[in-house]
């Protein structure tokens, strides 16, 4: 049987809490952003150039977080 999108929430809230714990044992900082997004503010990010219409942020399969190190905000993946 599929999963339910029920159940695919629930493991991924379960899964960023765990990614949460990762990041402050690594030394990061970090703050979530938006969990949930709605088509338009999904369609609004795509037609700017940042996101895309089919966002996972509509199931609320997706966190956009921003990560620190050493107090300095981290915006290149590669030092992530």
């Amino acid at each position: 049987m599929a999963e339910s999108l029920r159940e695919k929430r629930c493991r991924f809230s379960r899964n960023v809490a765990l990614l949460a714990q990762y990041m402050s044992l690594q030394g990061y900082e970090y703050a979530f952003d938006q969990f949930k997004r709605t088509q338009a503010e999904a369609n609004a990010n795509a037609t700017a150039g940042a996101g895309i219409a089919k966002s996972l942020h509509i199931l609320g399969l997706a966190v956009d977080i921003n990560l620190y190190k050493d107090g300095e905000y981290l915006e290149d993946s590669e030092r992530h």
